[in-house]
């Protein structure tokens, strides 16, 4: 969730202030000022060339102010200040992305260490989305982000779902991203790249219990301030599905586990779970580096779960059945992005690993703003084409 710090400022804008005053002149990658300052593409240039004219514009939709109307935007100026270093080495990861990303347009067949590309790739554009989303929309709820990109690639629970929609137009789209609850908890989006829908999450032990892998039960802060967890060797099996909440049967999908035991809570904080816990043959058979807590990468086949960590596997349509651009089913996985994401933040409740993280302010915050979510019940995405 967000806490502290400031985000960053879109080319072409007047210089702004945060709630407290703070210029927004932040690296997007690692939330300094940065250093021999240039200019990343959030969506990269050439996600935005594959899927129609660089200079087209897409709709900025106001969260709350709703009496603005639409803002247009052209993806081409969907820029935020980054460090020489920091674009250097990002570059590496859209180089090693396009052609993954190239596979899948194409229907061909990919490997295990693709799909960890790929769940990198979408982990640094859902944060970037965000941070670039708190400056379009001029921040109103003052949210002051407590992580970046950096922060976030690798550190939690992630799945991608896959949907092939027939009679989908060439473009690029974007749901749930001018969501009241992604300004908060930016963890689930779904992306639409041509004719291809990617649903993504990603959360803390987002699906640790239901792979048998240990787990956070409860969480709490005592009265001095200090920060406790209640943690589950957990089941040593796994149970299909991975995610309960009823989803749209996917053409392909992908899960993985990153294990938070090395991890910190918080700076200088206690660590999530004791890493004795995690001494397990069960655990060492979950993960591809035990040190990092990188786990292997799962999928879903014939209602059972199976570990990918060698072959390839593709774009299965049959599994999937017919999903037409506009119809049932194509509304239906836009509107699961915006269940999920109510679901993840409705479960962040008092007692909870990501709740009891929360310094008090950010508590008041996060109680406010469940308020507002529940007034509001977000019922459209946003689009962007």
């Amino acid at each position: 969730m967000a806490a502290a710090d400031t985000g960053p400022v879109a080319d072409g804008e007047p210089e702004k202030q945060d709630a407290s005053g703070q210029r927004l002149r932040h690296c997007i990658f690692c939330g300094k000022r940065p250093v021999r300052k240039t200019k990343e593409h959030v969506l990269p240039q050439w996600l935005i060339r594959v899927t129609g004219d660089p200079a087209r514009p897409f709709h900025v939709d106001p969260l709350v102010r709703d009496n603005l109307g639409t803002t247009m935007f052209g993806f081409n100026r969907f820029v935020f200040p980054a460090c020489s270093l920091c674009n250097e080495q990002f570059s590496s990861l859209e180089s090693t992305a396009k052609p993954v990303m190239g596979k899948l347009l194409e229907a061909q067949p990919i490997t295990p260490d693709e799909v960890n590309v790929l769940l990198d790739w979408f982990d640094k554009i859902r944060i970037g989305l965000w941070l670039g989303w708190l400056q379009l929309t001029g921040n109103p709820f003052g949210i002051r982000p407590s992580f970046d990109i950096t922060r976030r690639i690798r550190r939690s629970d992630r799945c991608l779902l896959i949907y092939s929609a027939r009679n989908s137009p060439t473009g690029l789209t974007f749901f749930g991203v001018n969501s009241l609850v992604f300004q908060w908890m930016p963890s689930c989006f779904t992306l639409k790249v041509n004719q291809l829908l990617f649903f993504n999450a990603s959360n803390l032990m987002l699906l640790a219990p239901r792979l048998g892998l240990p787990f956070v039960k409860s969480a709490h802060c005592d009265p001095q301030g200090v920060f406790h967890v209640v943690a589950a060797a957990g089941y040593r099996k796994r149970k299909y599905p991975l995610i309960r909440m009823r989803l749209e049967e996917p053409a392909l999908d992908f899960y993985q586990p990153i294990l938070g035991g090395p991890e910190r809570m918080i700076p200088d904080g206690p660590s999530w779970i004791p890493p004795r816990i995690y001494d397990t043959d069960f655990v060492r058979d979950s993960v591809s580096d035990i040190q990092t807590g990188l786990g292997h990468i799962f999928t879903q086949q014939r209602l059972a779960v199976v570990r990918f960590n060698e072959g390839t596997v593709s774009i299965d349509l049959s599994r999937q059945g017919p999903v037409d651009y506009a119809g049932q089913r194509y509304r239906n996985v836009v509107e699961q992005t915006l269940r999920f994401q109510e679901e993840l933040i409705s479960s962040a409740v008092p007692g909870s690993l990501q709740y009891e993280a929360l310094p008090k302010e950010g508590k008041r915050v996060y109680d406010t703003l469940i308020k507002e979510i529940k007034r509001r019940r977000p019922s459209r995405a946003l689009q962007s084409r």
